[in-house]
């Protein structure tokens, strides 16, 4: 015989840390000021513009000791960057939903590396991709409706009337064409 609660398992999982917009640099960066020694060179140690505290940091822990400060001393400082401009966060994905930073980075990939938009499904590319997978159709969508904006913006800009002038020149047998 087994004991009654033998099929019952208590598992003790801590609650999840809350995941952060901003990267340990950008929160380092809002909420710290490096200091210096007195021939103004950079020495590794930190000044809480909060709390007036100047944390250590050495170079092999990057920005653990200014990140363990902030959550321990500042924890609920979090909503005070949320609200910051984008300009003194550098940062402006908490704006944006996750599908559409996925949408944009894939795009933004896709176009910059020159790649297929068939791309996006190829599964030895997903494995290697935090990205997550997109549909083509959702990719040329996407890839459409930035056209799209675009030809607005453009088309605002140029005036009703307009001309193009062409320079063409051959040399050693090729040939040129400047608009």
């Amino acid at each position: 015989l087994q004991p009654l609660n033998s099929n019952l398992r208590t598992n003790h999982v801590s609650a999840p840390r809350p995941c952060s917009t901003f990267s340990n640099e950008q929160v380092s960066a809002y909420f710290f000021t490096p200091c210096r020694d007195q021939h103004d060179e950079p020495i590794p140690e930190y000044f809480c513009c909060r709390c007036g505290n100047v944390p250590k940091q050495t170079r092999r822990n990057g920005f653990t000791n200014l990140m363990q400060h902030f959550r321990g001393k500042h924890p609920s400082l979090q909503e005070e960057m949320l609200v910051a401009t984008p300009a003194t966060t550098g940062s402006v994905e908490h704006y944006a939903r996750r599908t559409a930073m996925n949408r944009f980075g894939r795009l933004e990939w896709i176009v910059r590396a020159n790649l297929p938009p068939i791309f996006c499904e190829n599964a030895l590319a997903r494995r290697y991709v935090i990205l997550k997978a997109n549909l083509v159709e959702t990719l040329r969508a996407t890839m459409e409706g930035v056209t799209r904006l675009l030809e607005t913006a453009i088309g605002v800009e140029l005036p009703d009337e307009f001309g193009l002038v062409l320079d063409g020149w051959s040399h050693a047998s090729e040939h040129y064409v400047v608009v």
